[in-house]
């Protein structure tokens, strides 16, 4: 009999662990409900940022060259959280997609839109491959793209504006633009110096943003004074790789930054760089 209340009162204790667990999960999932966040993971030379809207809906663009990325998005998530909604292959360099066949193994994506699905690389073959096995929608990037989600917040694809087949893989990068209220996140994959300038001369002011994640991870190949100037953020993100034997970020960026005025935040000295914005403010978390 001992035995038996014994065990009736450790189940009972356990029954009020699980839902004092569950409770402040939920609430804590609640509470966080009208923020928007965009998190520049440290997945080494690579790029790939994770956002989170207001309402729950996942986004991942790009996964880096491997399965670090894994590891950062057991970071973002929670072990209840299984789904990502969209994920986004910005271009086909391995730094950039490298990562992805392991994710669209692991969770259960929406969508996945590319900019060269055709492209024969061994990382976008095998995306293409596991996305088929689980049926996932591929959708390819040709022409520019506005989603409104019901909470608010704005995914602009702006760039491709055409097919890109056959192109040189970063002049093919998706670019987007991510708006809630008067907060913006623009980022460019690794589109060169005169990509940025179409988009100047395409959109002007509309690329106006308060995030800007440069290209190329810095390279000297992207982030042209002009397109620097109409963006207009208030700070940069670079994501690169820690001593990289590319040299990125490079110093002609980093100073022609510095002549801008606008701060900035690296990976490869930081780590993950999550940002947070109710739409009104934006800060790091």
């Amino acid at each position: 009999m001992k035995n038996t209340k014994t065990k009736i009162k450790i189940y009972s204790l356990l029954l009020v662990f699980l839902i004092f667990s569950f409770s402040f999960y939920y609430a804590f999932t609640l509470a966080s409900k009208n923020t928007l966040s965009v998190s520049f993971l440290d997945v080494g030379q690579g790029d790939s940022i994770f956002i989170k809207t207001p309402s729950g809906i996942k986004i991942l663009m790009d996964a880096g060259k491997d399965n670090v990325v894994l590891t950062r998005l057991g970071d973002q998530l929670s072990f209840l959280e299984k789904d990502i909604d969209l994920v986004i292959g910005t271009h086909d360099d391995l730094d950039h997609i490298g990562g992805l066949p392991a994710v669209i193994s692991k969770y259960n994506i929406g969508s996945v839109l590319l900019s060269l699905p055709e492209s024969d690389s061994a990382a976008n073959t095998e995306i293409i491959k596991v996305s088929k096995e689980k049926n996932i929608p591929i959708i390819k990037i040709e022409n520019p793209k506005e989603i409104l989600l019901e909470d608010g917040t704005k995914v602009e694809i702006l760039f491709p504006v055409k097919d890109m087949n056959g192109a040189e893989s970063n002049d093919a990068s998706i670019v987007t633009k991510i708006t809630y209220g008067n907060i913006s996140f623009l980022l460019t994959g690794d589109l060169p110096q005169s990509g940025e300038l179409f988009l100047v001369n395409t959109y002007g002011s509309k690329i106006k943003s308060d995030i800007l994640k440069l290209g190329h991870h810095g390279s000297d190949t992207s982030s042209h004074p002009k397109f620097l100037e109409t963006v207009s953020p208030r700070a940069v993100v670079i994501s690169s790789g820690k001593n990289n034997t590319f040299g990125h970020p490079h110093r002609s960026v980093i100073d022609l930054i510095n002549k801008f005025g606008f701060q900035i935040f690296r990976t490869d000295e930081m780590g993950t760089i999550n940002f947070e914005t109710d739409g009104i403010d934006i800060w790091q978390k």
